[in-house]
């Protein structure tokens, strides 16, 4: 009995465990389908909800296409949604990490978002996106969220960041931003280990923003790189590290709020830019294209350049700076210094560096094309500066190896031009703390300079030049503002200590020491004065010029050593020793030659006293001249040959008439070659020095008494410095009849060259002349009317008179320099067949009114 009861226990119990399996994979299944219609539904749900609260917040027309999500693999994304004008997001897409949210971390690993329009306004104190209303309450609430104080805060952190196409538009009540993103791609890794790196790829389109008084738009800007840094470090600045960085912006430009320009930009490029812990920024290179800063962003002066290109750059905070290369091109800038203008062709710098010390140095710079101005004035050019091995150590000491300027243009205006100096150069100079300027070699080669004397005394150019800096300097503005600034603070100054008195000590002068001082053979400077009638025209060049050491503190003297060519065919020079030096410290010790200058060339200096003109004569002068404390001891030989005075238009002034012919008086000092010759000591104090006379009137006694003439002798007594100044004169009682007149040398009209035939017969005066050393000739050029205006010729037959078609009419100057440059070429012609230059002399040019009897041509005098 037994058996039975124990199997219908078994078999009940087979039948409760079959009941537990069915009951188990029931639910199973319930909660499977609870699952699946969760995951079905979800999105569903989702995209309700989302589209609820955009409508909920004031977005009329709100929609989502598609939602796509995926729990298991931690995915979602979001097609087209719309809320409004002003939120547009084509494609979004989110992979998070659901096991980080366990240590408070929402780890996102990849987000995505695609052709978005944002709309982000700001009216009064809140924020609107597209038609989304954001009440004040709601960010209370997230800030209070974000205040929340738990034990583990929450952490996001985003791997991979991929933006395109986005277009952010930012109203708010102080500016406005359009900002288009065309790609934006961050890779972010390392968090979890508290160091983070970041690599960048950023392009955005054309960009504007206004507001806060200025107006910024650029066409592009592209970056990319990579950075790191360190959560657990207190300062994340100096945890950073940047490497690689590199930026492209294009078509830069920023004006204030009325539109006026301010700043423009072409292109800029930066390249393997490093940063370390924002203490050292190293660049690889820079590019900058097309700069131009207007004034009134500088507040002084406008700055404008075609290319700026630097290379191996490296910053850190101590203060030193290096750099290898740095170019400009067209740079120019206006208004730093009143109105002062600057041009620079090219600039090239290499081998820059500032130590922390303040230690500058440079290994070389080259300019080329620098061209300053004044307002309409030029200051002048240089075509090339070069500045090699140059060190500076704070604002007083420093060196340099060398210092070129080649192709410098001297200032200029309306009035004239200064000339060009070929190069000047300056070798090893040095500048010590207590002012010292030192310089082994000061050099100027191929200096062609003009100085001219303006009718009312002043210099051409140079004055003028001097007077509009002067005015320049003066800002009225400036001195208003000083009056206004010392009337507001009167009260205060009368609350003040009248004890206390700040004493300024006086600024010391730098000194200036020059070793070796020289001016090439062939430098030219011409003087032009035309403060007389007629005007000086001479040139001087120079053949030798040295002076060493040349110290401006006074203390030391130099030794001069100067050669100098003096108008057509006169000789200077100088040597001995010299000490520049203002007032009692002047010091010299010099011998003085001058040879054969062509006083006709002075003739404007006495006319206007004399009412005489000098028609030829040569000036002979030879000085010992001493110099020492403000006395001067000098001893003159005075040796005037072939002196012949003319007749003037200037009446001359009463007041220095000798109470005699001037002739007459100079006759009697002449020898019997009509020379005069005389020693003419000078001693005494610089300010009133004694000229001994005792020469001249022994010669004058001596020529009176021997013509019986002690009238003149008496007279020629009286006015003895009117008898020095009459020394460079030339008497006009030698009869012109008894000098023997040679056919004159005949020249074509306008021409200032010798023809075959008349230079045959020069030849035959040279040998004339060479043949008998007692022969001196006189060389006159003659310039015709009929050069100077059209004037019908006579018919060559019969008939009508052929009507001339001469050339430009010629000024009575002009004509004047004709006639000049012929006896110029008479007598360098006379020259070259070795006559020698103390035989032969000029006079001054005249113009024949004979019109069609006269001929163009050169007069000569025998003597």
């Amino acid at each position: 009995m037994s058996e039975p009861v124990t199997t219908s226990v078994e078999k009940g119990s087979g039948r409760v465990k079959m009941s537990l399996v069915r009951r188990f994979f029931m639910i199973f299944a319930c909660i499977l389908s609870l699952m699946l219609l969760s995951l079905w539904g979800l999105p569903t749900a989702m995209e309700y909800a989302a589209a609820s609260w955009l409508q909920k917040h004031g977005v009329k027309d709100a929609a989502i296409e598609n939602i796509d999500l995926n729990l298991f693999r931690g995915t979602c994304s979001i097609e087209g949604l719309r809320a409004g004008e002003g939120l547009n997001v084509g494609h979004f897409s989110m992979q998070i990490d659901w096991q980080a949210l366990l240590n408070h971390v929402v780890h996102i690993r990849a987000l995505q978002v695609n052709k978005v329009a944002i709309d982000l306004t700001q009216k009064t104190e809140t924020w609107q996106l597209a038609d989304i209303q954001i009440p004040e309450s709601e960010v209370d609430v997230e800030q209070n969220v974000a205040e929340d104080n738990s034990d583990k805060p929450w952490l996001i952190i985003i791997d991979d960041l991929v933006l395109s196409e986005l277009d952010l538009r930012v109203t708010a009540n102080d500016f406005s931003l359009d900002l288009p993103v065309k790609s934006l791609k961050l890779s972010l890794s390392g968090l979890h280990d508290n160091q983070q790196k970041i690599v960048h790829d950023i392009e955005l389109g054309p960009t504007t923003f206004s507001g806060f008084k200025y107006k910024v738009n650029y066409q592009h800007l592209n970056s990319t790189g990579e950075t790191s840094l360190s959560l657990l470090s207190s300062d994340l600045l100096q945890s950073m590290q940047s490497r690689k960085l590199a930026l492209d912006l294009a078509e830069l430009k920023v004006a204030n709020d009325t539109d006026k320009a301010l700043l423009s930009l072409l292109s800029l490029q930066l390249a393997d830019v490093d940063v370390r812990g924002g203490k050292q920024f190293i660049v690889g290179s820079v590019d900058m294209h097309e700069v131009h800063v207007d004034k009134a962003l500088t507040g002084n002066g406008a700055v404008a350049l075609d290319r700026l290109h630097a290379e191996k750059i490296d910053v850190d905070m101590t203060g030193t700076v290096d750099l290898s290369t740095l170019k400009l091109d067209a740079l120019s800038a206006d208004g730093f210094a009143g109105d002062d203008h600057l041009r620079v062709k090219q600039l090239a710098l290499s081998g820059f560096a500032r130590a922390a010390d303040e230690t500058l140095s440079l290994g070389s710079l080259e300019l080329q094309n620098s061209e300053f101005k004044q307002g309409k004035q030029s200051l002048g050019s240089i075509g090339h500066t070069t500045l090699e091995r140059f060190s500076m150590r704070g604002v007083d000491t420093g060196a340099f190896k060398l210092l070129k300027l080649d192709a410098v243009q001297l200032p200029s205006n309306a009035q004239g031009n200064l000339g060009t100096i070929g190069s000047i150069q300056a070798d090893t100079v040095m500048l010590d703390h207590n002012g010292l300027y030192r310089a082994k070699q000061l050099r100027f080669d191929d200096v062609n300079t003009t100085i001219v004397i303006q009718k009312d005394g002043t210099l051409a150019v140079l004055d003028a030049i001097s007077k509009s800096q002067l005015a320049s300097t003066a800002k009225p503005s400036t001195a208003k503002g000083s009056k206004k600034r010392s009337a507001s603070s009167a009260g205060k100054a009368g609350k003040e200590l009248d004890s206390v008195v700040v004493k300024k000590e006086p600024a010391k002068e730098p000194v200036v020491m020059i070793d070796e001082f020289i001016i090439s053979a062939g430098s030219h400077i011409a003087l032009h004065d035309l403060s007389v009638v007629p005007a000086l025209n001479t040139e001087m060049r120079v053949q030798h010029f040295r002076f060493a050491p040349l110290d401006s503190s006074g203390k030391q003297a130099g030794q001069l050593d100067m050669q100098m060519q003096m108008g057509k065919s006169g000789a200077l020079k100088v040597k001995g020793e010299l000490l520049p030096a203002a007032g009692d410290a002047l010091r010299t010790d010099l011998n003085v030659e001058l040879k054969n200058y062509d006083l006709a060339r002075l003739s404007g200096y006495i006319e206007t006293d004399f009412g005489k003109s000098i028609k030829t004569g040569q000036f002979n002068l030879n000085s010992s001249m001493k110099i020492a404390k403000g006395s001067l001891d000098a001893k003159n030989r005075v040796l005037i040959r072939q002196l012949e005075l003319g007749d003037s238009k200037q009446p001359g002034k009463p007041d220095m008439k000798l109470g005699m012919p001037v002739g007459a008086a100079l006759n009697m000092l002449r020898d019997g070659r009509g020379d005069i010759d005389l020693e003419v000591p000078v001693s005494g104090k610089l300010d009133d020095p004694d000229i001994s006379l005792n020469a001249i009137i022994n010669k004058a006694l001596l020529s009176s008494l021997s013509t019986g003439a002690m009238t003149y002798a008496t007279l020629i007594l009286q006015p003895y410095g009117s008898i020095i100044l009459a020394a460079d004169l030339a008497s006009d009682l030698i009869a012109e009849a008894v000098k023997p007149k040679l056919t004159p040398v005949i020249f074509e009209e306008l021409q200032t060259t010798l023809n075959p035939d008349m230079q045959d017969y020069v030849t035959k005066i040279a040998a004339l002349l060479i043949k008998s050393d007692e022969f001196r000739l006189q060389i006159c050029g003659v310039a015709t009317r009929i050069e100077g205006e059209p004037v019908p010729r006579p018919p060559a037959v019969k008939g009508e008179a052929i009507k001339a078609n001469p050339p430009q009419a010629k000024t009575d100057a002009a004509l004047l320099h004709v006639g000049q440059l012929r006896s110029d070429a008479v007598m360098s012609a006379l020259q070259a067949k070795g006559v020698t230059t103390d035989r032969l002399f000029t006079c001054r040019s005249n113009i024949d009114e004979a019109k069609l009897q006269a001929q163009p041509r050169v007069e000569l005098i025998l003597n």
